[in-house]
């Protein structure tokens, strides 16, 4: 069991604008399912500029 101790880097004092995030690289299902809603809504709303009778 650890000791609860000083804190090492509490004097470390960093910007936040240089903080690192941990940022995940992969594509989840979420995205590609959003990606593919809003490409087949920018078509559909391209078709319906294009040709409003038929819309």
């Amino acid at each position: 069991m650890r000791r609860a101790g000083p804190d090492p880097y509490a004097e470390l004092v960093v910007p936040s604008g240089l903080r690192r995030t941990r940022v995940e690289k992969r594509m989840t299902v979420e995205n590609i399912v959003g990606i593919v809603i809003a490409a087949a809504l920018v078509g559909y709303l391209l078709l319906a500029r294009l040709h409003p009778d038929k819309y």
